[in-house]
């Protein structure tokens, strides 16, 4: 015989729910108004078993007769409903008109929605046609409209008296068992033979629209477009950082593939380098920077000028040789050897004859030294000296004395001029006798001259 013949005459949706899956098996289940203490807790209606429908079996969930009576399931993910099968409580007896649960259930609806606030989902179903001779149980349900959601609600409830004939005075919940049928996850289609993309989150299981979104890092009707470049994320909603290659940012969380830009770190490229470090990989240390704050994170650039005793945009170029402090603007003291960049000391030593810290205090005691120094060659030095204007001296005399005796000498030509005296009284004198006299006169009186000059 043909299988979709039987389904049609039997249940489509018992037939239907060999293909589907139920979504609901074992998910964690709460209840009003449940008998604590009693093997009848909420998650006995998801348990998979209903061979027992009777208190004494277990495997319903039972709860007091109030008001209002709610169950609920959470899926643990949205799902597209297909179908809701409910077994309700029967104690092992025929299900009709005679049977004391039938007036219990009537009335009773299901809700679908994303929190556990029945009031906050759809209404997939409301009973306002069975009575107790027409109500099934088993019974199949699809909602009036296809719908999705995570919490499945069952609700019932006598607080708007009087009731139609036959309902119970008393709400219950009474669930032996409840399946929530869908597509398996990933499928759609009929009989669910087609796949989801896998990028998609829970589609639609008649068309395959991501109508709950898609995978962060993709996009598009059926979640198969990658994001742009320099997006990710959900929806494609993010951008990314400061990727060195924005083609290798990992377009499902941002994640930079070849790296970052300089000034940036973190497998998103987000962070600014730490305090103090700059470049690719913030593998630079920043120079010597007013606020290392102010360090720019990229190109190292100080922002706020440089420390005293350094230059230049980065602050790592001491201040020349001769200058020091703040833009390098002060000039060393002329007595130092070398000054301080920083602070102008004179790190290496003043000159001779100076000390001090700026070298700006006369050094008596190396004046001394140095004349100690001088000691040794003292006597050579002046006894040099005094030999040489000694012998200028000398030279000087002898040639002063040369000078004025040849001034003093008679020409060997001259003849002596002996005139005779007046008075013929005077006795007669030979040339000889007056040659002879005058050599006695010259001889006695000046022998050393005449000497000289003989």
């Amino acid at each position: 015989m043909d299988v979709a013949f039987v389904c049609a005459v039997l249940n489509v949706f018992v037939c239907l729910g060999r293909t589907y899956e139920n979504v609901a098996l074992n998910k964690p289940a709460w209840q009003s108004h449940p008998y604590n203490g009693k093997p009848w807790g909420a998650e006995r209606a998801v348990d998979g078993h209903k061979s027992n429908l009777s208190e004494a079996g277990g495997q319903c969930t039972i709860s007091w007769g109030e008001r209002e009576a709610e169950w609920r399931v959470d899926l643990g993910s949205v799902y597209r409903i297909h179908h809701i099968f409910i077994q309700h409580r029967t104690d092992n007896v025929k299900w009709n008109m005679v049977n004391g649960y039938t007036s219990r259930f009537l009335g009773f609806s299901l809700y679908i929605s994303n929190t556990t606030n029945k009031n906050d989902g759809v209404l997939c179903y409301k009973d306002t046609l069975y009575t107790k001779a027409t109500i099934p149980n088993p019974i199949n349900i699809t909602c009036e409209k296809y719908v999705s959601g995570r919490i499945v609600i069952y609700y019932n409830n006598r607080t708007d008296s009087p009731f139609p004939h036959g309902y119970s005075t008393q709400a219950f919940n009474d669930l032996c068992e409840v399946e929530v049928y869908s597509c398996p996850y990933g499928f759609f289609g009929e009989e669910c033979s087609e796949k989801c993309h896998p990028t998609c989150k829970n589609c639609n299981i008649f068309n395959g629209f991501c109508n709950f979104g898609c995978n962060p890092g993709w996009e598009g009707d059926f979640c198969h477009k990658a994001c742009n470049n320099g997006s990710y994320g959900v929806d494609c909603e993010e951008t990314c950082g400061n990727c060195r290659d924005l083609n290798l940012c990992l377009h499902t969380n941002g994640t930079c593939l070849n790296g970052c830009d300089a000034g940036f770190q973190g497998d998103l490229c987000k962070t600014p380098c730490d305090r103090g470090l700059y470049g690719l990989g913030c593998s630079e240390n920043c120079g010597r920077c007013r606020d290392l704050n102010h360090c720019f994170h990229m190109t190292g650039t100080c922002l706020t000028g440089c420390d005293p005793g350094y230059k230049g945009e980065m602050c790592n170029k001491t201040c020349p040789q001769g200058y020091f402090g703040e833009h390098c603007a002060e000039k060393c003291i002329d007595t130092c050897n070398g000054c301080n960049n920083v602070n102008g000391l004179c790190d290496h030593g003043c000159i001779s004859g100076w000390k001090g810290y700026f070298c700006e205090e006369r050094n008596v005691s190396s004046i001394s030294s140095f004349a100690d120094d001088l000691k040794p060659w003292t006597f050579i030095i002046v006894g040099l000296i005094g030999t040489v204007c000694l012998s200028f001296i000398i030279i000087g005399t002898l040639s002063t004395y040369i000078a004025v005796t040849r001034r003093r000498k008679p020409k060997q030509s001259q003849t002596l001029d002996v005139q005779e005296p007046q008075c013929d009284d005077r006795p007669k004198v030979s040339n000889n006798d007056v040659t002879r006299t005058e050599y006695q006169e010259l001889r006695d009186h000046k022998p050393q001259i005449y000497e000289r000059l003989s």
